[in-house]
């Protein structure tokens, strides 16, 4: 007995060919009708059969007969060569990218044209600079692209630059760390500020309830404009927003507390467009390790900073000149 619809000398192509269809169809209700005597139920079934798909136009058969060994076909990864690849570049590239990434957080990278904010640049070129060292220790690669990026405009000039003196005042002073050492530096940092004529504002906080600013300071500072103020930082105050000139574009910061006054003031300032200066040493807070959270933040955050020294030499730039003897003469002192 035949299967329906199988023949026994119908080969496979044949049998999934169309052109088979009818008489395949015709001999199923054949023997159906043989069998059962029933006609109508093998129309019914004959109806009803599935018909079978289409073959397929090529086949692997037919790739195979088409394919030409000499032809040449661009695969992916034909010139890979595990041999050939320089691992170390490679993973000093992928680390440069990771810090640079890193950076580009904290400071951004908009285009622009003097804006603190806009710092133009161009993180290709100094990715592929053969002078950029990846720092492994925490915090150094952050300082290590600061430098590289502002070479060109870190100089720090008394004619483009103002000095904020934040809050010594008699009730804060008293409590914080290494006070005098504190106190004796800033006297000269602001004695020199007076020498090289840079403008100097002073600043208190709440000072009905926290007093004013010691005499110590006041008299150190010589003639400045003093402003009270309730926002923690300097900058929060319209008055002392409009007394600094209009050509400034440094701001050198002195005072306390650190992670208070002097951060917040020196965030608001890089965000406005100014370049803030910290005098690391001539700023300090009751906890020395507030200090130090508050100059890593502003670190990050791409803040300058400089000692009193340093400050004065810089902006006195050439030595022989009479205010140079006088800025020598109070750092000698």
């Amino acid at each position: 007995m035949n299967i329906t619809g199988i023949h026994p000398i119908t080969d496979i192509d044949n049998y999934n060919s169309i052109r088979r269809l009818e008489p395949l169809q015709a001999e199923s209700t054949a023997n159906a009708a043989q069998e059962n005597g029933q006609q109508s139920r093998s129309a019914e079934a004959e109806s009803s059969y599935a018909k079978p798909k289409q073959a397929e136009k090529q086949t692997s058969f037919d790739y195979a007969g088409q394919y030409d060994p000499k032809a040449e076909y661009e695969l992916k990864g034909t010139d890979s060569d595990l041999m050939s690849l320089d691992v170390e570049k490679a993973i000093s590239d992928m680390k440069r990218d990771q810090v640079l990434q890193q950076y580009q957080f904290f400071v951004g990278e908009n285009l622009g044209n003097g804006s603190v904010t806009n710092t133009g640049i161009d993180w290709e070129k100094i990715r592929t600079s053969e002078n950029f060292e990846i720092q492994q220790k925490q915090g150094a690669y952050v300082r290590d692209i600061a430098l590289f990026l502002r070479r060109k405009t870190m100089r720090i000039r008394p004619e483009e630059s103002v000095c904020m003196v934040i809050d010594y005042q008699e009730k804060l002073v008293p409590a914080v760390a290494e006070r005098e050492k504190f106190l004796a530096k800033s006297e000269k940092l602001l004695h020199g500020m007076q020498v090289l004529g840079v403008k100097r504002i002073l600043t208190t906080q709440y000072k009905k309830g926290l007093g004013d600013n010691i005499e110590r300071i006041k008299e150190a500072a010589g003639e400045a404009e003093e402003f009270d103020k309730l926002s923690f930082s300097a900058w929060g105050e319209k008055a002392v927003r409009d007394a600094v000139p209009e050509n400034c574009k440094n701001i050198i910061i002195c005072g306390m507390e650190a992670h208070i006054c002097v951060l917040q003031t020196a965030l608001d300032l890089k965000e406005a467009g100014y370049r803030p200066v910290l005098i690391a040493d001539c700023i300090t807070a009751r906890d020395l390790a507030d200090k130090q959270t508050a100059f890593l933040r502003a670190q990050m955050e791409g803040v300058t900073f400089s000692t009193y020294e340093s400050i004065l030499y810089e902006l006195s730039e050439v030595a022989g000149t009479p205010s140079f003897k006088q800025i020598s003469a109070i750092i000698k002192a």
